[in-house]
């Protein structure tokens, strides 16, 4: 929660700086204009996901309110559980996106847009778990051994979202909310792990397989090449 509290703040921040800057800027763009041609962002949000990356898209003008959007995401290594279990992360994630721009008040230098994406990731890691042991035959005398195990998340899904898309200057914000269906996967790749025990809803991640919808919520901070 301090993490995600920190990483909000964060982007305000940012928000608010890009704002100050634009003070000076260029000349309102004209409707046909606001939809960029190309532009470049960052999702700082992905940041405190529990499996962080470095999250940066291209968007690609392909028709006069259309663009396409492409993004990749290097997961980062480092620990955000409480306990420290999980570890050693690598992969990626990526996403396609199609975008429709359908209103935009030029005087406000800002744009509304429907989308669909979908997006995959690939994400392997360390886990230790505990069990408990014994020393004799008759279990007398117990200890806690931990276990190191290889484990492999994968998710793969579909989004339809809405958003907004503000200018300020060459800079703009790009904010999105919607509902996702997502398909998650864990497989333990060692076979050395206990069996896990009935998933608690207080437990981050949740690794059991499952198909199921959830609301969706993005931002993103870009420039715009041209």
């Amino acid at each position: 929660m301090k993490l995600c509290s920190i990483g909000l703040s964060l982007l305000a921040a940012t928000v608010v700086s890009l704002s100050g800057y634009s003070q000076g800027g260029s000349d309102s763009l004209t409707m046909a204009e606001l939809v960029p041609q190309q532009a470049v962002k960052l999702s700082p949000l992905h940041l405190i996901n529990f499996y962080p990356t470095i999250q940066m898209s291209f968007e690609q003008k392909v028709a006069s309110h259309v663009t396409m959007q492409v993004e990749g995401g290097y997961v980062l290594n480092y620990n955000n559980d409480l306990d420290g279990d999980y570890f050693n992360k690598r992969g990626g994630k990526a996403k396609l996106e199609g975008r429709y721009y359908f209103f935009g008040r030029t005087d406000k230098q800002k744009m509304y847009y429907v989308a669909g994406e979908v997006y995959y990731n690939f994400v392997n890691f360390n886990r230790n778990a505990t069990q408990r042991e014994c020393f004799d035959i008759e279990c007398e005398h117990e200890f806690i051994r931990t276990i190191t195990g290889k484990m492999a998340y994968r998710e793969k899904g579909f989004t339809i979202k809405a958003g907004l898309f503000k200018y300020f200057g060459k800079f703009f914000f790009d904010l999105s909310s919607g509902w996702t269906i997502r398909a998650v996967n864990y497989q333990e790749l060692t076979n050395v792990l206990p069996a896990d025990e009935e998933w608690q809803i207080w437990e981050i991640p949740n690794e059991e397989d499952r198909v199921v919808p959830g609301p969706y919520v993005g931002g993103r901070l870009g420039y715009r090449i041209r």
